[in-house]
């Protein structure tokens, strides 16, 4: 029950700090990210990558390949995706161990939601979001969430990686994908190392943030050492083998289903490649996209992708209509899904990034 005059922007914003979690709206984080150097580095990296991978294009035969492919193949990618989405959600869950019963259909919302925001804002707003749309849904706290998005992100890199690695003996690669996968490798590898030694710290974590955080004035070092320790809790699942290994198995079943969903959509193009070509492209530009760009890493993918088409020796005009094609079912497909969370979960994308949405369901 909401206490009498209070709003329902109050209301949450009391469910966040009793959780743990600063009081900073998607909003904020958005207007801080603006005046950020990453988003103005970001914004001139798309503008670049979109003048390259236009020049030398012929618009008509653009339009040609356009006009030519056949959607009906976008309907098992668009499935696969929204099957990856599910997988996504399954592997979070697990990586609040030793917590159990969190609800898997609020995990996949909140997990959705969290992606179009990312979609329409920049500096991976989602990400912080989710954690604490997450701790307004299921008892756990907003820094645990948190901490367990950072693990995920490691995993993903870790897993495309090792990907890469198989994929490469297959193919005639350029020398700088194979840089990339190296440099991808030794960097998700460092922070793999250094949140698992993390993950063994808590009590050192919390008396040492405790004993700094005190000393800054007008900062509550207890409630902030208190975060951090949530924030530890996060990292449980790299305590346990059995844990940590079904989210390893997790997230190679999610890079499988995105594979294949990019196979699907260059089959609409009738290229003749292989399910291993799909999985390839989608390496390689998951991977690159760890660089700054603008939301929803306009320009950036489309030129990774047309990059890693000619690999396999696609024309530039044939392969830049994959490349859009590619980045429109994606992008639609999960804003689509993001939409259809803030139905199922009562909510609107105006007051999440507020902040301030409206008690949970079933909440008077």
């Amino acid at each position: 029950m909401e206490r009498p005059g209070t709003s329902r922007s109050e209301s949450h914003r009391t469910r966040i700090a009793a959780r743990g979690w600063p009081m900073i709206s998607a909003v904020e984080q958005a207007r801080a990210g603006l005046r950020s150097w990453q988003f103005w580095l970001g914004l001139g990296i798309s503008i670049a990558c979109l003048v390259l991978v236009f020049r030398g294009v012929d618009f008509q035969e653009l339009a040609s390949a356009l006009r030519a492919a056949d959607y009906v193949w976008l309907v098992p990618a668009v499935a696969l995706l929204v099957a990856s989405l599910a997988a996504r959600a399954v592997r979070w869950r697990g990586l609040f161990f030793p917590q159990t019963g969190l609800k898997l259909a609020t995990l996949f919302d909140v997990l959705n939601i969290s992606y179009l925001i990312n979609n329409i804002i920049p500096a991976r707003v989602g990400d912080l979001a989710r954690a604490g749309l997450i701790s307004t849904r299921e008892p756990v706290s907003a820094s645990r969430a948190l901490a367990t998005v950072v693990v995920e992100r490691v995993l993903d890199g870790l897993t495309l990686v090792v990907m890469l690695g198989l994929l490469l003996p297959l193919f005639p690669v350029p020398a700088w994908i194979g840089r990339l996968g190296q440099v991808a490798g030794v960097s998700m590898a460092a922070a793999g190392v250094g949140l698992m030694v993390l993950s063994t710290q808590r009590a050192r974590s919390v008396r040492w943030s405790h004993a700094v955080l005190q000393r800054i004035p007008r900062v509550d070092g207890v409630r902030w050492a208190e975060r951090v320790g949530n924030l530890v809790d996060g990292l449980g699942a790299l305590r346990s083998p059995a844990a940590l290994g079904q989210a390893g198995a997790w997230s190679v079943v999610v890079w499988l289903l995105s594979g294949a969903a990019y196979y699907f959509v260059l089959r609409a193009f009738d290229l003749g490649l292989s399910i291993s070509a799909g999985l390839f492209v989608l390496v390689v530009t998951t991977l690159v996209l760890i660089v700054p760009a603008t939301p929803g890493y306009v320009g950036v993918f489309d030129y990774t992708a047309v990059l890693a088409l000619s690999v396999f020796g696609v024309e530039r005009s044939l392969a830049l209509s994959c490349a859009i094609v590619l980045h429109a079912v994606s992008y639609a497909t999960f804003s689509v899904m993001g939409l259809i969370s803030l139905v199922r979960e009562s909510l609107s994308l105006s007051a999440v990034i507020r902040g301030g949405e409206p008690p949970v369901i079933g909440e008077q």
